[in-house]
């Protein structure tokens, strides 16, 4: 497995989020960041392992998958009350399951386009600073071309 590298199973940062040269882990905290959550420099991690299952209707692919799909999320900051400032950081690994569908079209000689949703589900969890029920699912829509060698 290998990012931004060729390889059997890869993936390529330039392919998802806003396709500016960014990394995708900037990208991510500018989302928290608008969403009102400070990462601190905490690490975020997000990893879907899907299986695929289709049909091919000449040109046109049609498929469903679905599968294991983990995440990583950490939190740190300072509050200050008064004079009293404290410290915290949690982090936590997440454990779901993922499943969608998905459209892919011959174009022209070896390229294909599709579209793609996948529905992600990681489960829910406290914070202890909070005590607050933080529940972790959201939807993933993917547009792609690739060429078959």
């Amino acid at each position: 497995f290998s990012v931004n590298k060729f390889n059997l199973m890869s993936v390529y940062e330039r392919d998802h989020g806003p396709r500016d040269g960014s990394s995708l882990a900037s990208h991510a905290r500018k989302l928290f960041k608008k969403a009102g959550l400070q990462l601190d420099g905490g690490r975020i991690r997000l990893l879907c392992y899907p299986r695929i299952l289709g049909y091919v209707f000449d040109p046109w692919l049609s498929y469903v998958t679905g599968g294991w799909a983990y995440g990583h999320g950490a939190v740190s900051g300072t509050m200050t009350t008064g004079a009293l400032v404290t410290s915290f950081s949690q982090s936590t690994d997440y454990s779901g399951w993922t499943v969608g569908g998905g459209l892919e079209a011959s174009i022209v000689a070896n390229w294909t386009a599709k579209v793609e949703y996948l529905y992600v589900d990681l489960g829910e969890s406290n914070f202890n600073m909070t005590g607050t029920a933080n529940s972790y699912q959201f939807g993933v829509i993917r547009l792609g071309a690739n060429y078959h060698f």
